[in-house]
């Protein structure tokens, strides 16, 4: 339906990311970074995108690297004795070096005016983390959200606040299908976004004064670009209708513990609460500490 549609493009507004990703020659979709080597590389620049071999041996000056290479950072009492923690500093298994490698790299993004379910926030920011090859862990918070006037909130939130559970997003590359079935086309790729078994794959739930509770569940992906192919420390995500795929519905209840619909997600399926007007595109911007790509 076309307003399930619309809340699926909106809810994931905010969770494009900037992260290292690439789609690799294979296929496969995966997170990496392309960097300078001193040794012998198997690529000749630094997207990682042109072979430089000879009979089989590298003779490049850029690798590429998979997956969240974590960061050195300093620390009291860290387990390593230097800036590249590649050297332990222990004693009988306790640290006393000065540095610790760091979470996977992070990333943080930001929209405009969304919509989500019945409500309509004035704009949208998350952070999130690289977790693995081809995996994110995010969390989205909307500002400014109402509809007809009344504030939109989820427990524990300030008012007109809507913050998401934790969120498990996928890198998607072309050969690979999308929660929908769906497959990124060559040399695209796709992000997808659902709830976690922790929060039995709800993504959102808040609720709109003298309008009842609202729940979403589900999942929805969105074309990554600006770091396909190319290392960046920006990119941009977009959802939108016939973009990728969007899966999400949306229930209501008016006390918060009785859940009905869940088949579609419009405003006008959950009763009297008039219409809105929203962009069926919307577009979020991505920064990362790290330049990175997602190569296709």
């Amino acid at each position: 339906m076309k307003h399930a549609r619309i809340i699926g493009l909106c809810l994931l507004a905010v969770f494009a990311f900037v992260a290292l990703a690439a789609a690799s020659s294979a296929s496969a979709a995966e997170y990496g970074q392309c960097v300078a080597t001193k040794k012998k590389g198997k690529y000749a620049e630094g997207n990682c995108l042109t072979r430089d071999e000879k009979k089989g041996k590298p003779r490049g000056h850029f690798e590429w690297v998979p997956g969240p290479s974590p960061t050195c950072v300093a620390q009291k009492k860290g387990k390593y004795a230097e800036g590249k923690c590649e050297t332990l500093d222990e004693k009988k298994g306790k640290p006393k070096g000065h540095f610790e490698k760091a979470p996977g790299p992070g990333f943080t993004s930001t929209s405009g005016t969304v919509s989500i379910a019945i409500a309509v926030c004035s704009a949208s920011t998350d952070a999130g983390e690289v977790t693995g090859l081809k995996t994110v862990a995010d969390t989205v918070t909307f500002t400014g959200c109402s509809t007809l006037g009344q504030k939109c909130t989820s427990e524990s939130e300030p008012e007109g606040t809507i913050k998401t559970y934790a969120l498990e997003g996928t890198l998607i590359g072309h050969g690979e299908k999308g929660p929908g079935g769906g497959e990124p086309a060559t040399g695209a790729a796709w992000t997808a976004f659902a709830g976690t078994p922790a929060s039995d794959g709800y993504t959102a739930l808040f609720n709109c004064t003298g309008k009842g509770y609202f729940r979403i569940k589900g999942s929805v992906s969105g074309v990554q670009a600006g770091n396909v192919n190319v290392s960046s420390p920006t990119s941009t995500t977009t959802f939108a209708n016939g973009v990728a795929e969007q899966d999400l519905v949306t229930e209501t209840s008016e006390s918060g513990t009785e859940w009905s619909g869940g088949t579609g997600g419009g405003p006008n399926e959950f009763g009297s609460f008039g219409e809105f007007r929203t962009k069926e595109i919307t577009v979020s911007s991505n920064t990362a500490v790290e330049a990175s790509e997602i190569k296709s």
